[in-house]
């Protein structure tokens, strides 16, 4: 459904969204926009997954989006591995480490003697003591449509506003020893700055879509640019990677490109956004194996309209738990 309403939008760009957003303040009618495009993605995660909380942080009481409720995700729990996850710590310590000896650097409890020993740390327990309590690292995310003085505060080398990314947290859990996590707050102000940012990417790749000629590499880096912002913004309470994913996917197949290759064996998709700096870093991780694996396909030509064989929410279950056929 999902890359047949797309394709409907990029043949008639300015037509008013057929939705309802779930933005409770937007107006009736109003243009397809990002959110519009998620949205889609974010139901059928519903759907598919009835037991999961499915929700986005803005859509929680007024009292838990104040206080910024977001994700929590475990790669280390005590003696815990956690299969899924534990494969990024070593790369989410080594952007620790750099965030400390870099951004934290003015810190005063950070003398010549404790950067000696983040720099010999390797594990999270190391860098634990060194601070001495539980304690936090924010991920640098750098702006696409914010710049300012190269190198001021607030802003990277590259003269680009620092968002708020995600917090690497190591916590103490006694007695299993101590918890490496990422955390995700889903506060007001940092919403305000994602949003602006997903806003302003969704627009360029509008314009990249209806430009002629089209150059699949432009759209192609604005897709994935508009995914590393959204997997920054974890803006859901739980199924922002697979949305982000299924998102993806459909943009490509809206476009007659079909994503013939999965990630890497070790590679997330959603974690190099989250340990990316920048969405230049992103595409250069995943582009150099998702670009090569860019395949023309007719299968959206193939495809009945979604909305006429499954019109209603009933339909789209009863289908998702139709009884497999017997061999």
């Amino acid at each position: 459904m999902l890359l047949q309403i797309l394709r409907t939008h990029w043949e008639s760009p300015s037509s008013p969204s057929p939705f309802t957003s779930s933005v409770p303040t937007a107006k009736s009618h109003r243009k397809f926009g990002y959110r519009d495009l998620f949205d889609i993605a974010v139901k059928h995660r519903q759907l598919s997954e009835p037991n999961d909380p499915v929700w986005y942080v803005d859509q929680l009481t007024p009292e838990q989006f104040a206080e910024g409720f977001g994700s929590h995700t475990p790669m280390v729990t005590g003696h815990t591995y956690v299969v899924r996850y534990s494969p990024n710590a070593p790369r989410a310590i080594q952007v620790m480490k750099d965030v400390m000896l870099g951004q934290m650097s003015a810190h005063p409890k950070l003398d010549e003697e404790r950067k000696a020993k983040i720099k010999a740390a390797t594990t999270h327990q190391e860098l634990f003591q060194v601070w001495g309590r539980d304690f936090w690292c924010v991920t640098p995310c750098s702006s696409t449509l914010e710049k300012g003085t190269p190198g001021a505060p607030g802003f990277d080398k590259e003269g680009r506003k620092l968002l708020e990314g995600t917090r690497l947290t190591v916590q103490a859990v006694p007695p299993e020893g101590f918890e490496f996590s990422i955390r995700t707050p889903g506060t007001p102000p940092r919403w305000q700055d994602f949003d602006h940012e997903l806003a302003h990417v969704w627009s360029l790749l509008e314009e990249a879509v209806a430009a002629q000629p089209r150059s699949l590499d432009r759209i192609s880096d604005l897709i994935l640019t508009l995914c590393f912002y959204w997997y920054n913004f974890m803006p859901l309470s739980r199924g922002t990677a697979a949305v982000g994913y299924m998102t993806l996917v459909s943009l490509f197949l809206s476009l007659d490109f079909e994503i013939t290759r999965a990630s890497p064996e070790g590679h997330q998709v959603d974690w190099e956004g989250i340990l990316g700096p920048s969405p230049k870093e992103f595409i250069a991780a995943v582009g150099a194996w998702m670009y090569p694996a860019r395949t023309p396909s007719t299968l959206m030509h193939t495809l009945p309209a979604v909305m006429k064989v499954w019109p209603t929410a009933r339909h789209l279950i009863r289908a998702l738990n139709y009884p497999k056929q017997q061999a």
